[in-house]
C-alpha cells in the first residue's frame, strides 16, 4: 500500500530541512567574504619599537597570520594583525604574504602582499630640512647650492637647486630623491631633477652621529668630479629679520673665462631688513691682490630659506647670488651671474661674528687648525692642500707649521707672522707669506693668502690637547671638502682603536665609477694632536690634525685633498 506524505508531514520535513540549512553552511549566508584594506606598511628602522595594526572588512572577530614570506627579524605578527617588536638585523626589504580568515563556519579567507622597509638608525637620523653646498668640475669648474627635505624614511622632496659653471647658470631648479645609509653613517643618496636639462644624480653620502651634518661626493655615468657639504637648517631663521648683525665669508672659485683662481674674505653689516652696510672685502685674483675694498649691497630672504643678494665691491664691481640659510648664524652663499670677463664665479660660506667691534690681537691664541688649498698656474696647475698648527703664544705673533701635499708631494712648510686684528676682526699680517684673516670668533676666522697661487680656507680652534693615541678612538666618517683641480674624491669610514690601530672603510670616486675597499693603518700622535698615518710596510698615508675628540682632519698622501671626520 503505497503511503502518502500528508500537507502537514511536507511542512515539518520541509522546516527541519531548512534549519539544518541555516546552521550548516556559511556558503547559504548572506555575509561577503573579507577584504584586506591595509595597503602599505609604515618604514620601520634597527633598533627601535615598531607597532601598526592591519585593517580588513569581515564578520567579526577576524584571525590574521603569515601564509608566505617572513617580516623583518625581530617583528611578529599577533591573530588580531598587529605587528609589533624591535627589528634587529640588517637594513633592508622584507616581503610577505598576509592572510586573514572571517568567523564563519567554514571561514572565508582573503590574502595581500605587504612588505616593510627596515632603515638603518642613520637613515632615520637624517631628518628635516637641509641646506647644501657643492662644487667640482664638470666641463670646466662649476658650483651648486640648495636645500632640500628629508622625510627620515628614505625619501627627499621639496629639492631648490642653483647651479654655475663655464656653461651658464641654472636658477630656482628642482629635484626630489631617495637615500640609504648603513650602519657604518654611509650610504647612497639618489637626485632626480625637475628643472631644466632634467636627469639624475648619485652622490655617496656620509653623516654625523647627531644627522646635524652631512657630506657627499658624486659617482654616476656623468663624470661629475665632486664634493659638497649638508647642513641641517633652522627653519625659523628663514627671514630677512634674523639675518642681522656682522658677518664674515669665505669665497673661492674663478675669475672668468680662463678660469684662473680667485678668492675673496670679507665682512659686512645686515640690517636685519634688507641692507647690507660697513663691508670690507680682501681679493686674491691670481696673484692681484685687492686689499680693504668698501663692501655695500643687498638682501632678501624667501620662505623657503632661499635668499638672493646683491654685493657691491669696490673694484671688483656687482656680485648677484643666490644664498641659502642654515640659522641665523651661517648661510652658504654663490654667485649666480653668467661667468665672463667682469664676472667671475664664486661660492662659500658665510658666517655671524661674534664679538665684532671689539676683537683684538688677544682674539688669536694658543692653537687653531689651518686648512687650505692652493692650484699654481703651472702647465697642468698643481693643486696643493695645506694642513697645519697656526699657534699664538705671545699675541702679536702667529707660527705656522704646516704640512703641505702639493701635486702629491708631501712636504712640511714653518713660517713665523706678525700680525695686528682691527676691532672689526680683519687681521692683516706681515713675513715670508703674508695672509689677511676674517674673525668670526676668536681663533676662528677666513684666511686668504697673498700668493700666486691663491692659498684660501679657515682656521678653526682646536681644543682638548695635549693628545696621545688615545685622542683618537672609535669611528669617524667624512669625505674630501678641498678639491683644488679635477681629481679623486672619497668617502671614508676610520676607525680607530685609541691604541695606534685603525682601519679605513673607503669610498673612492673618478666621476664615473666607484672603488670600495678596506685597509688596516697604524697611526702615531703627537702631543699637539699631529698624527701620522702609516701603511703595514711604513710608507705615509696621510697626515692627520684632531681638532677636538668629536672632529680630526686628514690631509692625504695621494691626490692633494682635505677630508674633515666627524665622530
Amino acid at each position: 500500500m503505497r503511503s502518502r506524505i500528508t500537507p502537514r508531514v511536507f511542512a515539518v520535513i520541509y522546516l527541519v530541512l531548512c534549519l539544518l540549512g541555516c546552521g550548516g553552511s556559511s556558503k547559504s549566508s548572506s555575509q561577503p567574504p573579507p577584504v584586506i584594506t591595509t595597503a602599505t606598511l609604515p618604514t620601520a628602522t634597527v633598533g627601535v619599537a615598531y607597532s601598526q595594526t592591519m585593517a580588513a572588512r569581515g564578520v567579526q572577530p577576524l584571525t590574521w597570520s603569515i601564509s608566505s614570506g617572513n617580516l623583518p627579524a625581530g617583528l611578529t605578527v599577533s591573530i588580531a594583525g598587529v605587528i609589533s617588536g624591535t627589528p634587529t638585523g640588517t637594513p633592508g626589504t622584507a616581503k610577505f604574504t598576509v592572510t586573514v580568515a572571517d568567523a564563519e563556519n567554514p571561514p572565508a579567507k582573503a590574502t595581500a602582499n605587504l612588505s616593510i622597509v627596515v632603515n638603518s638608525a642613520a637613515t632615520a637620523l637624517f631628518q628635516g630640512n637641509y641646506a647644501f653646498l657643492f662644487s667640482g668640475y664638470f666641463n670646466g669648474y662649476f658650483t651648486g647650492a640648495g636645500s632640500f627635505v628629508a622625510d627620515g624614511a628614505g625619501n627627499i622632496t621639496g629639492g631648490i637647486v642653483d647651479t654655475n659653471g663655464l656653461t651658464g647658470p641654472t636658477i630656482n631648479g628642482g629635484f626630489t630623491g631617495t637615500y640609504s645609509i648603513g650602519s657604518n653613517s654611509m650610504g647612497t643618496m639618489n637626485w632626480v631633477f625637475t628643472g631644466p636639462g632634467g636627469g639624475s644624480s648619485t652622490y655617496e653620502v656620509v653623516i654625523s652621529s647627531d644627522g646635524g651634518n652631512a657630506q657627499f661626493i658624486q659617482y654616476d655615468s656623468r663624470g661629475v668630479q665632486g664634493a659638497g657639504v649638508i647642513k641641517k637648517q633652522d627653519t625659523s631663521s628663514f627671514s630677512a629679520a634674523q639675518i642681522k648683525g656682522n658677518y664674515a665669508f669665505g669665497l673661492v672659485g674663478i675669475d672668468g673665462p680662463t678660469a684662473g683662481r680667485m678668492a675673496v674674505a670679507g665682512e659686512f653689516l645686515s640690517d636685519g631688513v634688507s641692507q647690507l652696510s660697513s663691508g670690507l672685502a680682501d681679493d686674491n685674483d691670481n696673484g692681484t691682490l685687492l686689499s680693504s675694498a668698501g663692501l655695500s649691497g643687498s638682501y632678501s630672504v624667501a620662505s623657503s630659506g632661499r635668499g638672493t643678494a646683491v654685493l657691491n665691491i669696490s673694484g671688483l664691481g656687482t656680485l648677484n647670488a643666490s644664498f641659502y640659510v642654515i640659522s641665523a648664524n651661517e648661510f652658504f652663499l654663490m654667485e649666480t651671474d653668467t661667468v665672463g670677463a667682469s664676472h667671475p664665479l664664486l661660492s662659500g660660506d658665510v658666517l655671524q661674528q661674534s664679538g665684532a667691534g671689539s676683537f683684538t690681537d688677544a682674539s688669536l691664541n694658543g692653537s687653531s687648525i689651518l686648512e687650505a688649498d692652493a692650484l699654481a698656474s703651472s702647465n697642468p696647475p698643481t693643486p696643493s692642500v695645506t694642513l697645519g698648527l697656526a699657534v699664538v703664544s705671545i699675541p702679536g705673533t702667529l707660527n705656522l707649521n704646516s704640512d703641505v701635499n702639493s701635486g702629491g708631494t708631501l712636504s712640511n712648510s714653518t713660517e713665523q707672522l706678525t700680525y695686528s686684528v682691527a676691532p672689526d676682526g680683519r687681521v692683516s699680517t706681515t713675513g715670508s707669506a703674508p695672509a689677511v684673516f676674517y674673525l668670526v670668533n676668536a681663533n676662528q676666522a677666513f684666511a686668504l693668502f697673498s700668493d700666486s697661487a691663491v692659498t684660501f680656507g679657515s682656521l678653526e680652534p682646536q681644543t682638548a690637547g695635549p693628545f696621545t693615541n688615545a685622542s683618537l678612538s672609535g669611528t669617524y666618517v667624512g669625505n674630501s671638502i678641498i678639491l683644488a683641480a679635477p681629481g679623486t674624491t672619497e668617502a671614508d669610514a676610520l676607525s680607530a682603536d685609541g691604541h695606534g690601530n685603525l682601519t679605513e672603510t673607503f669610498n673612492s670616486s673618478d666621476g664615473t665609477h666607484l672603488q670600495q675597499g678596506t685597509r688596516s693603518l697604524t697611526y702615531a700622535t703627537a702631543a699637539n694632536g699631529r698624527t701620522v698615518l702609516s701603511t703595514a710596510q711604513n710608507s705615509a698615508a696621510g697626515i692627520v690634525y684632531i681638532v677636538s675628540p668629536l672632529k680630526a682632519i686628514e690631509l692625504g698622501a695621494g691626490n692633494p685633498s682635505l677630508s674633515i671626520f666627524e665622530h
